[in-house]
């Protein structure tokens, strides 16, 4: 796992701190940033952080006989009260603090893994009222990410749905390099599918996929009976179901559902008659739509038409604000490659709304250690600049110092 930035891995958030330059005393490892890193993971990261309110979260290992265990626990507190948020968990991530995601309140949204083998997280979202209230949980997605995507005031939640294609056609989720993904938002309280205004998003699974496919293969695919029946992992280790039939039947499936999630059915249904084995099309069509039914869609509250921008006006970006953005996890992931770092780097960031990195900039000679800074900030998260208690989206400038 990555390397966390401070020794004591705990930062104090009060509002009025004033966050310009960050000075960084970076343990180097081997290890390679997880694609969606959280702030907890086994206990190795606590995080305490304060609301106008009154509100506090703090997340981090819980401690047994004043040592340390390698779990993590959730707690919010006011006064002298407190709710337990989750304990005893593999994985709790802190996604979004103060930041109203369309609900009518700002809130600390959770996810949370239970255990190390889930497959999935568990997506908590708490007023920041005093007392809190829980007001939605989304269960189901491999992550879940709220952010500010267009940089015009919007909070979408970018989430996948693997626990509705674990197990499907004999294959694990791991497996798929593109599970389907869902693009949520909050209009007028209720949780909507708004996949459809990010159809480029999945235009660019799409032709990633579509390269990767060999026609010999998929043609090969399409006089099977489309099951490639001994499927499984004994059929498999036997060679009983050839490798590349299997290899091209999952980039036909992420083919379809990319199709499918963004809500363009007719393409799905369309590309499954080209591609797939004849006789067994409606039945792998059946089976796509009970997954899709059995997964997170069952939690929304409806889907949304609305097609994508075709202009988007951008919010404007605070070059300073009396509270500025403050972090919440700011972690360096270097290479196994990358040999020796050292050095100073300028890091120039706008963060949303939201509090997630929306562009970045970094200034530097070493172009190892550019290329492993600018990797970093994606999993990068803030408390986001606020100006008469509103978040904002604002310019952050960070100074690093790499040593070893």
């Amino acid at each position: 796992m990555s390397s966390v930035l401070t020794k004591t891995a705990r930062w104090h958030t009060a509002f009025s701190v004033l966050l310009i330059l960050l000075w960084l005393w970076l343990l180097l490892d081997a290890t390679q940033a997880c694609a969606y890193d959280v702030l907890c993971r086994n206990g190795n990261t606590a995080f305490e952080g304060y609301f106008r309110t009154g509100v506090q979260v703090d997340v981090g290992p819980p401690t047994r006989a004043a040592l340390a265990v390698r779990t993590c626990r959730a707690v919010l507190s006011w006064g002298d009260e407190e709710l337990v948020v989750a304990k005893d968990a593999a994985e709790i991530d802190l996604d979004i603090f103060g930041v109203d995601p369309g609900v009518g309140h700002p809130v600390a949204a959770f996810q949370i893994k239970r255990a190390e083998a889930d497959c999935c997280m568990e997506y908590k979202i708490y007023s920041l009222d005093n007392p809190p209230l829980l007001l939605r949980t989304l269960s189901g997605g491999g992550y879940f990410n709220a952010a500010d995507t267009n940089l015009n005031g919007q909070v979408e939640i970018w989430t996948d749905d693997v626990a509705a294609v674990e197990g499907f056609e004999g294959f694990r989720a791991s497996q798929f390099d593109f599970p389907p993904h869902y693009v949520l938002r909050f209009e007028e309280g209720k949780l909507l599918d708004v996949s459809t205004e990010f159809q480029s998003y999945f235009d660019d699974q799409i032709e990633k996929l579509r390269a990767q496919i060999n026609p010999g293969e998929l043609q090969r695919f399409k006089l099977s009976d489309g099951k490639l029946t001994m499927t499984g992992a004994s059929a498999r280790v036997a060679g009983a179901v050839p490798k590349p039939l299997l290899t091209v039947k999952r980039q036909i499936l992420q083919l379809v559902w990319a199709y499918l999630y963004s809500n363009r059915e007719k393409q799905a249904w369309r590309t499954l008659v080209q591609m797939w084995s004849p006789a067994d099309v409606p039945r792998i069509r059946l089976a796509l739509l009970a997954m899709r039914a059995r997964g997170i869609r069952a939690q929304l509250d409806g889907t949304s038409g609305a097609l994508p921008p075709t202009e988007i006006e951008h919010s404007k970006v605070y070059d300073s604000t009396k509270e500025p953005a403050q972090p919440i996890m700011v972690r360096f992931y270097p290479s196994a490659a990358n040999g020796s770092l050292r050095g100073k780097f300028r890091v120039d960031l706008v963060v949303d709304s939201t509090g997630k990195v929306w562009s970045v900039t970094v200034r530097g000679k070493n172009k190892a250690a550019y290329d492993a800074v600018k990797h970093s900030t994606t999993n990068w998260k803030f408390i986001p600049a606020f100006i008469d208690n509103t978040p904002v989206a604002s310019r952050l400038k960070i100074t690093i110092s790499l040593k070893q």
